[in-house]
């Protein structure tokens, strides 16, 4: 599914005029190499994705592109993102994160309900996303059983929300004519 919503995002982006190399940030949360075995804690390393979708070409070619490269990507997930910045070096601007300015994030985890003995566990909601971007565009999605949810969060000074709720609508437009199109 993930890799499905990468391929997505790609096309979106290159519909809305990125360009046809598309690069956006995601996240590895993974235990590698073997040595984090047995430490506390999450291991959690930001990934660089290129995506460049033709122009005609069909979605499942895509997907199967962009399939290979994340599992190619992920063999390298170990590489600290501060250590490939400092190798690419990349021409810098105090506003904006070094390599890209959009993110994808997934999320598959069932929801865990916290019980400890003598004390009431209670879940908060989080603020208005937009007051909490860490880059430009951020798509969430979160898998909850049969349902799939988009959660945007957005740098509030750079995009107005009726362009982010147009992002929204074109990008579920996408995967329904996918859904759609699937036999």
């Amino acid at each position: 599914m993930f890799m499905l919503m990468e391929a997505a995002f790609a096309v979106l982006w290159a519909r809305r005029g990125a360009g046809p190399d598309v690069v956006f940030g995601t996240v590895a949360a993974n235990r590698s190499p073997a040595e984090f075995d047995e430490l506390i804690g999450m291991f959690v390393n930001t990934l660089v994705v290129r995506v460049a979708p033709g122009p005609d070409e069909a979605f499942p070619d895509l997907l199967a592109r962009v399939r290979l490269q994340t599992l190619e990507d992920l063999d390298h997930q170990h590489v600290p993102f501060d250590v490939l910045v400092k190798r690419l070096n990349p021409k810098r601007s105090g506003g904006e994160t070094p390599l890209f300015q959009a993110m994808l994030g997934g999320q598959n985890n069932e929801s865990m309900i916290l019980e400890l003995d003598g004390l009431d566990v209670t879940a908060l909601d989080l603020p208005d996303h937009t007051a909490m971007a860490k880059v430009d565009v951020l798509l969430e999605v979160l898998e909850q059983g049969e349902e799939i949810l988009l959660r945007w969060t957005y740098n509030a000074d750079l995009f107005h929300r009726e362009t982010v709720t147009a992002l929204a609508e074109q990008l579920t437009g996408l995967l329904a004519e996918l859904a759609a199109a699937r036999p």
